[in-house]
């Protein structure tokens, strides 16, 4: 069955929009706040996790009181504080005498 107009193929289901809104996926245009200090230069990192776990997610950030990212960030970086680049490169150098 055709839907009957365009738009009716662009929007989400209930079921993302009710997720969308428990994790706050997207601020409101035109709203303002005060804005807290800079933590410094950061860069975005975006993943796409299973329904069930940004659920689970959204009730950990909101039960710690704090945002997604904070979470995220704060989790990532004690993982790669723990990680040796050396180790998981799995590449020996050549020695030169060796390479000749």
């Amino acid at each position: 069955m055709r839907p009957k107009n365009r738009c009716d193929t662009l929007r989400p289901s209930a079921e993302a929009v009710t997720v969308n809104a428990r994790i706050g996926v997207m601020a409101l245009p035109g709203r303002t706040r005060r804005q807290r200090p800079t933590k410094g230069e950061r860069h975005l990192i975006g993943a796409r996790l299973p329904i069930a776990d940004a659920v689970k997610l959204a009730d950990v950030v909101e039960a710690k009181g704090t945002t997604v990212s904070e979470y995220v960030a704060e989790l990532l970086h004690q993982h790669l504080s723990t990680v040796e680049i050396d180790q998981i490169s799995h590449q020996e150098a050549l020695p030169i005498a060796r390479a000749s």
